[in-house]
């Protein structure tokens, strides 16, 4: 009997430890994604290395390794468009996939809209049908409390507004974000849009 806590002990031990070890290097893996762009392919690489062993399971890792193919596809976007454009589609199933998987995750919801914002503004992939979905869901459903979550969930939804051509939508949902109180790049940009719509 002795034996057998003991065994039961060690195997939930392990059973931890594999899953702060998960925890820790999906954590490493979506720092590498917020730098990939600035850092170039190498990072964007590194990234998909560290989230690949876990995007079966975990839908936020599967997203953020969707999110981060995209970004590579940046880099191929002038000298080889048609490789560019595999990539964007390749990245959009991941991340529409683990929406699917999960569709009441905010988190998964803001990545994916985030992210159709930019690839829809920057490149022949149009997000814009997709993202209307993360749209609608985030309107149907409480903000989250963190008012940095929120300030970014309130900017992207205006930034589909302001594409969508419903001004008034956007405006609603831009000053909403600047009144969330975070101090972000999220506020900010939600400051210098309506500054310039002022003028």
């Amino acid at each position: 009997m002795k034996m057998m806590m003991v065994v039961c002990i060690t195997v939930l031990c392990a059973f931890g430890v594999c899953a702060q070890s998960m925890d820790d290097s999906i954590e490493r893996g979506i720092a590498l994604h917020d730098r990939a762009l600035a850092e170039g392919e190498e990072t964007a690489l590194k990234c998909r290395e560290t989230l690949e062993p876990f995007i079966e399971k975990n839908m936020v890792a599967r997203a953020y390794y969707g999110s981060v193919i995209t970004i590579q596809a940046s880099f191929y976007a002038d000298e080889n468009p048609v490789h560019s454009l595999t990539l964007l589609e390749e990245g959009a199933q991941y991340m529409d996939s683990a929406v699917s998987n999960d569709p009441d995750n905010g988190e998964l919801r803001l990545i994916r809209l985030s992210n159709g914002i930019e690839v829809s503004r920057s490149s022949p992939l149009k997000r814009y049908a997709v993202i209307a979905d993360d749209v609608r869901w985030f309107e149907n459903h409480p903000l989250p409390s963190s008012p940095e979550e929120s300030a970014a969930i309130l900017l992207n939804c205006g930034l589909y507004h302001l594409d969508a051509g419903d001004m008034d939508a956007a405006l609603d949902a831009l000053e909403t974000c600047v009144e969330s109180g975070a101090e972000t790049a999220a506020v900010q940009n939600a400051r210098d849009i309506l500054r310039r719509y002022e003028e």
